[in-house]
């Protein structure tokens, strides 16, 4: 089409240079130019072919003059355009100082001040220089990096946990509907406890095309979650649960967030049929360690579904912390310390909150109190302590005296002691 039109204008250019060829030949015209006693006659086609020789010169003449100024300015760009790049490899290897200085002396070059300032900000925050970061970001904005400033700087909002200042930034900007801005207002949303708008911004950013193939179903999956998670009543995130897609459905760590919500707000009676569900299908380590303790409605019934589920997966540190806790709650005690001592191999603080709730049950508040020691420590990244079981005083063993063939009183060979070992 371009070829056409080329040609076209070419065709076009030729009648006219005909036409007027001939116009011309018929009265060439007559042309005076005097100055200064001075005088030019000459026919009008040789007047209009010196005007445009004279204005092809006067071109040409300034294109020289203009030649050193641009090549000047030329080398200019590309040093700043290099000094971009180096800035940028010297972040990425963590030579921040390096990285700063680069992008400095780019933003000197008024084209690649925007972009310099930009990086040289996000550069500074990745440092941990919150001050300067915010020079860069103020000098970015009166540079006409406007978009640019309002996204780096949500980025350093959400960062800190500051989601709602960030979404009334973006609010308030001109720049909120660039697929980048979309994206923040996701996090934003979310973060400010709105799951439920950023569903409705997820369709404009699909059309956007910033996320796609597995890093769209994360953050699809990410916005289900917080959805669910934010729901005020376990009715409410089952409904909500209920109306996402089918594959959400079936994601195990959209249902782990279900059962948590659930057992959070301990309204999870009418959880436990989908979790169970899901776990007969597609077994899940995370799902199986929360599905002992939601509220089923039959409990015995749910002990036989995880001794069945047992059987297929006889190592589930998971499963036998829930086979533990229900077994706990229906006082099926000599059980639920079974299950939970084959569970010892993986230690956690979850199992140690186990033991102490067993412990209680039966009474046995030493051992309790220490179970949850316990699962303080490892909280804390040490280590678990051995669990005793202390002897009442008047249970205390009786040490009767020895003596020699001398008739001199004996030391015990062993000491006495008021504690044994847990095992």
């Amino acid at each position: 089409m371009r070829t056409f039109w080329s040609l076209l204008a070419l065709v076009a250019l030729s009648v006219l240079g005909a036409f007027g060829w001939h116009w011309l030949s018929v009265d060439p015209g007559y042309v005076l130019i005097t100055l200064h006693g001075w005088a030019l006659e000459t026919s009008l086609a040789v007047a209009l072919a010196l005007a445009v020789l004279a204005l092809a010169l006067l071109y040409v003449l300034i294109k020289l003059l203009r030649y050193p100024f641009r090549r000047w300015r030329r080398r200019r760009q590309r040093k700043a355009r290099e000094r971009v790049l180096e800035g940028i490899q010297a972040s990425i290897e963590g030579r921040w100082e390096r990285a700063d200085r680069a992008f400095a002396k780019a933003a000197r070059e008024r084209e690649h001040a925007p972009t310099a300032l930009l990086l040289a900000a996000q550069n500074a925050h990745a440092a941990g220089a919150n001050e300067s970061a915010l020079r860069y970001l103020d000098k970015a904005r009166r540079a006409g990096a406007e978009s640019g400033f309002v996204i780096v700087e949500c980025q350093r909002l959400l960062g800190e946990g500051r989601a709602e200042e960030a979404l009334a930034l973006l609010d308030s900007s001109t720049a909120a509907g660039s697929p980048r801005a979309l994206e923040l207002r996701v996090f934003a949303l979310i973060g400010v406890g709105r799951a439920d708008d950023a569903q409705l911004v997820l369709p404009s950013l699909r059309k956007s095309q910033l996320r796609e193939g597995e890093s769209l179903i994360e953050l699809e999956r990410e916005v289900s979650m917080a959805i669910i998670s934010q729901a005020d009543s376990g009715e409410q995130a089952l409904l909500r649960w209920q109306a996402l897609p089918k594959a959400q459905r079936r994601d195990p760590a959209i249902a782990v967030a279900l059962a948590r919500r659930g057992i959070a707000l301990a309204q999870s009676q009418s959880m436990a049929d989908p979790i169970e569900d899901l776990l007969d299908k597609q077994w899940n380590e995370e799902l199986a360690g929360l599905y002992g303790f939601l509220q089923a409605r039959e409990p015995r019934k749910a002990i036989k579904r995880a001794e069945r589920w047992l059987e297929a997966h006889p190592l589930s540190h998971g499963l036998l912390l829930s086979l533990g806790e229900l077994c706990r709650r229906e006082q099926l005690w000599g059980k639920s310390q079974d299950f939970l001592n084959r569970a010892r191999d993986h230690e956690s603080i979850a199992l140690w909150e186990c033991f102490a709730a067993l412990w209680i049950d039966r009474g046995d508040h030493a051992r309790a109190q220490q179970a949850l020691q316990n699962a303080l420590r490892l909280s804390r990244g040490e280590s678990s302590q051995p669990v005793r079981a202390l002897l009442p005083a008047a249970q205390e063993a009786v040490v009767l005296e020895q003596r020699g063939s001398m008739g001199m009183p004996l030391l015990p060979k062993e000491p006495t002691s008021r504690e044994f070992r847990w095992d």
